[in-house]
């Protein structure tokens, strides 16, 4: 009988897109943003210039390292291989984990 479903975590892979649109979710962004657009209206347009250039470099740095962060998980997710116990018929075995496994209630 089943009891819980597939026995694994949850695949949250994200393509490059989100992972880009994702570093503009900081609230800190639209500060920064409304602080280049003042900056500009008041007639201070090096300023303006200045902010939205570090904003820039700080949303590049950003992506290259969450997408990178998140291929060494994808990465090692497929390289680890999990064992578990298992008590079947009043005997213990070792199990290797296979990517799907099925979880039952003895």
């Amino acid at each position: 009988m089943k009891a819980h479903g597939y026995n694994e975590l949850p695949q949250q892979t994200s393509s490059w897109i989100k992972v880009l649109i994702r570093q503009f979710g900081n609230p800190i962004f639209l500060i920064l943003i409304a602080c280049a657009a003042v900056a500009g209206f008041f007639g201070e347009p090096i300023q303006a210039v200045a902010i939205f250039y570090m904003i820039g470099i700080s949303v590049v740095l950003g992506f290259f390292n969450e997408y990178r962060a998140e291929r060494i998980v994808d990465d090692l997710k497929q390289r680890v291989s999990l064992k578990a116990v298992v008590t079947r018929d009043v005997r213990t075995h070792w199990v290797e984990s296979p990517a799907r496994t099925v979880a039952y209630l003895s």
